[in-house]
């Protein structure tokens, strides 16, 4: 249950708090302490596991321990005692398994959310490289940044393909697409030699980043304006190959560099035409 809605915790402490009320008159005075504890800190490591296996497991056992190891009991206060801590185990996990289904759904969306903003950082990244003009004596800045984001959205797509979703093969294949056009796209770094060319279409090329930008974040927030920023996006990528046209194919040193670039820019465009979540069951 990594990084849960607030409603999905309201639901689940729900149950919990209504189990704890029903079970209440079954047990004694004596009992009820640590029926309550026992459900409460179970239910408390459930919730902020953080996909680490079989931690709520190791916490309750370390807890019995604990509390075994406070005072000295007799065999029938050692009975009453594993008897009402084991009642409050299972019914902090009976309310677990309730949400489990609706929480595993929301996780999938939560990590292609954080790869999106990932992907969209990197992309960030990319045209940073060709705006600044110190690019090239502080390459080690530049390229030390894209590592760190790279790094990151291998990290989400790790995730997303652990998680299991009725929707999840679809939108990872999207997902790997997405990575392989950024990567290509980030080519022409490497490919222009003299990245003083750039200074020609420096307006064309902030408007396609801040395009880009916008695009990932309307996917992102199932934006129902995602149709207007791929619109937007579209004029940017044409403007810009317009430029290219008239102006870049004659200075620019490696003209079939940018061509390159441009042809990864429709790509980027048409994938992310392709993905609509408003379709998927989020």
């Amino acid at each position: 249950m990594n990084r849960p809605v607030t409603w999905q915790l309201i639901l689940y402490m729900t149950c919990v708090l209504i189990g704890l009320h029903l079970l209440k008159p079954y047990f004694s005075s004596h009992q009820q302490p640590w029926f309550f504890l026992s459900t409460i800190l179970f239910s408390l490591s459930s919730l902020f596991q953080c996909n680490k296996k079989n931690i709520t497991l190791v916490t309750g056992i370390l807890f019995i321990l604990l509390l075994f190891l406070i005072t000295p009991l007799s065999i029938d206060d050692y009975s009453q005692r594993i008897q009402s801590i084991s009642i409050g185990f299972m019914l902090s996990l009976f309310c677990q398994l309730v949400c489990l289904v609706r929480f595993s759904h929301r996780e999938f969306f939560h990590e292609w959310r954080y790869f999106l903003n990932n992907l969209n950082q990197l992309a960030d990244d990319y045209f940073t490289c060709l705006l600044e003009s110190e690019y090239g004596t502080h390459i080690y800045k530049y390229e030390r940044r894209i590592h760190f984001s790279k790094n990151k959205i291998w990290y989400s797509l790790n995730k997303m393909n652990y998680l299991k979703n009725r929707n999840s093969l679809i939108l990872r294949s999207h997902a790997n697409q997405l990575i392989a056009i950024l990567f290509s796209l980030g080519q022409i770094r490497y490919r222009i030699s003299d990245h003083t060319v750039f200074l020609v279409c420096r307006s064309d090329l902030q408007n396609l980043q801040d395009a880009i930008a916008q695009c990932f974040r309307a996917q992102s927030n199932l934006s129902r304006s995602c149709s207007i920023e791929l619109d937007k996006l579209n004029k940017a990528i044409k403007h810009f190959e317009s430029t290219y046209q008239s102006v870049l194919q004659v200075t620019s040193p490696e003209p079939l560099g940018i061509l390159l670039f441009i042809f990864d820019l429709y790509r980027l465009h048409n994938e992310l035409r392709e993905i609509d979540l408003n379709e998927y069951s989020i």
